[in-house]
């Protein structure tokens, strides 16, 4: 089935699950080979579109096609290199037209970075730990995926993804995040998934205020 729906990645796995079941069955295993090949094919396929893409300058459809690769394959670096050099880019392009404005103008704008408060005498503020690398590519491949609407993806892959994952602060607050703008789009036509995704916010941080105020204000 997964295989008639183009869910060659999950394909992979049941088959491959089989194949441990049953080591003797040749169908299972020639199945599972050919649900691998066909991964493999489609991976290559996106990957050349998406760096023709990227090419002529089409981001959106590079971004796309290199997050449709990481779907089959989710531990591919290339993508994940690709996406994190182009979101790079935009940060890049994004400071330049910044501060290619006259200083005066940024600050009639309401564009003035704010003021850094000065560490106390003696001591420099602690460095933030940076995330592992793989922690960092599942961080990006979610904020891509929220980014293009695809919230359920999005939370599907930092809440599954492993208690590790979930002890990292940048991903649970990202998590945070997605739960809450969830909760606020089901609130009106699934009263109970919404309070779900309020609980589980909860649950990941107790001190979040917000949920527990829109909690209490959801009818029953």
């Amino acid at each position: 089935m997964a295989e008639r729906q183009g869910r060659l990645a999950e394909a992979v796995l049941a088959w491959e699950v089989l194949t441990l079941l049953r080591p003797d069955d040749a169908e299972y295993r020639r199945r599972w080979l050919g649900a691998r090949l066909a991964v493999d094919q489609a991976v290559t396929l996106r990957m050349a579109r998406a760096l023709a893409a990227r090419q002529r300058g089409d981001a959106l459809a590079a971004e796309r096609l290199f997050l449709e690769a990481l779907g089959f394959n989710p531990s591919l670096q290339a993508a994940a290199a690709a996406l994190r050099d182009m979101e790079a880019e935009r940060n890049r392009a994004s400071v330049v037209g910044r501060f290619a404005q006259p200083p005066n103008l940024q600050a009639r704008a309401g564009k003035a970075p704010p003021p850094q408060s000065p560490a106390p005498r003696g001591q420099t503020a602690p460095p933030l730990p940076a995330p592992a690398p793989g922690q960092r590519n599942l961080l990006e491949h979610a904020s891509l995926l929220a980014s293009q609407g695809e919230l359920d993806a999005a939370i599907a892959l930092l809440a599954d993804s492993g208690p590790a994952s979930l002890r990292d602060l940048d991903s649970r607050n990202l998590l945070v995040r997605l739960y809450l703008q969830r909760a606020d789009q089901r609130a009106s036509s699934d009263l109970k998934a919404a309070r779900g995704d309020l609980e589980r916010v909860i649950e990941l941080d107790p001190t979040q205020t917000e949920a527990k105020v829109r909690l209490q204000t959801l009818p029953h």
